[in-house]
This record gives structure tokens, sequence and C-alpha cells, in this order.
């Protein structure tokens, strides 16, 4: 069938369920709901079949399965690294080298930059370390992960030697083919990352953010927050003292 702008609808709805909520599993799932009902002109049994049909062809999917492997395993070992207080360690390391709330984000986003061979590794590994340390400044958790998140997307998707390497130059290596162009697709990648521009603003604005105390959408509230009374995420957010 012709979608037309219902085929918007989903995403729109996830985006503003998760906003609402701050429950993204479920506005995903509600999302992915609503396109099988869409595809099916809103016939709820036969959108749940199709439902089930595309959870079930996703989890059987290689590409997919390997992704859920690799978060498993890279979740497990810093799982691992925090029980063994190894990160607590090196958190009470930075925290003696750490003297202001600028200096704590900072550390935050070079450390960023400095785990750049996987985004899933180095927001978990930046998270699991830099927390106790931003924690002990009172920086709001919505700000450590802004900075956390945008500097692993930026660094790992323009250094050549990080996981997003190989499936960038898959995507290029795909559309070449078709097009029929024959250039090596990961001389063409190293080509583009002058041209990067969202990742390199990216990461120049975290730096910008953290330099000159640049809170922006929502994150005046939050630091104010936290300041003021030593909270430092609203229990909605995803980084409670768990």
């Amino acid at each position: 069938m012709e979608a037309g702008f219902w085929s918007v609808v989903p995403s729109l709805l996830i985006i503003v369920l998760a906003i609402t909520t701050k429950e993204v599993l479920l506005s995903l799932c509600i999302g992915v709901f609503s396109g099988c009902l869409i595809i099916t002109s809103f016939q709820p049994v036969t959108a749940f079949v199709k439902l089930y049909d595309v959870i079930i062809s996703k989890l059987t999917d290689t590409g997919n399965v390997q992704v859920i492997l690799i978060v498993t395993l890279l979740g497990g070992f810093i799982g691992l690294l925090t029980r063994s207080g190894g990160a607590s360690a090196f958190s009470e390391l930075l925290v003696t080298r750490t003297k202001s709330r600028r200096s704590a984000q900072g550390k935050a986003w070079l450390m960023g930059i400095l785990v750049f061979f996987d985004d899933y590794f180095n927001v978990l590994a930046s998270g699991a370390v830099m927390r106790p340390v931003s924690d002990r400044f009172l920086v709001s958790r919505e700000k450590l992960s802004y900075i956390i998140d945008t500097t692993a997307v930026g660094i790992c998707s323009i250094v050549p030697v990080s996981s997003w390497v190989a499936f960038l130059t898959s995507l290029i290596a795909i559309s070449f083919k078709s097009a029929g162009i024959e250039q090596d697709a990961f001389q063409a990648f190293i080509s583009s990352i002058p041209y990067n521009y969202y990742a390199w603003l990216s990461l120049i604005m975290v730096g910008l953010v953290i330099y000159f105390s640049l809170d922006i959408g929502s994150m005046p509230t939050a630091e104010k927050r936290a300041l003021e009374t030593g909270v430092l995420c609203e229990e909605t957010f995803g980084g409670g003292d768990s």
C-alpha cells in the first residue's frame, strides 16, 4: 500500500513518546507496532502477526546478532571492571588530579576521544570511569551523558581504525558497486574524513560547551538542580545511582 504521510507517523510517535515518557524501548516497540498497523491497513491481528515476523527476522539476522553479542560482551566486561574495583580505582586517581567541575567535564571529553576504537565501548567505559568523578563535582548526569555520547559518536566516525570503519566502508562499497564506480571504498572513506562536518563540529561543540559553560537545551535546569540540591539526575532519567 502507498502509505504517504502515514510513513512518517511511526518515527514521529517514537520521538514524542521517548521525550514525554523517557522510556526509549517502550517507545520503540509502540512505534514499530504502529508501523505494522499502517502496513496492514489498521488490522490489529494482522499487525501483531507482522510484528512477530519482523522481530523474528531481525533476531535471526547475522548482523543484528553480532551487534547484540558485542554489546552483551562489552557490557559484561564493563560490569567486571566495575565489580573488580578497577573502574573505581581509576576514578579515584582521576579525582585526585581534578580540581574543578570544568576539569571533570574536560577529562570526560578527553577520555571519550582517547577510547576511539568502538563507540559502544567508549560510552560504557567512559561512563563507568567518569561518573564518580563528575558526581564528586556535582556535574548533572544529563550533561555528562551529552559529553560522553556526543564525543563517542563523533570520534568513532572519523578515526580510520574504529569499529565504525568496517560498517561505513561496506555502505560505500555497496553504493559504488550499484553506481558502477571503480574505487577502493576504504580510500574513499579516508578522503571523506575532512568533510565529515557533523563529527568535527560535534567534537568542537562539546569542547566549547565545557570551556565556556554553555549549557544548552535542558542542561541549565539540570545543572542548577545538581548544584543547588545535589540531585544529579531526575527520577525519570536513566542515569540513577544504581
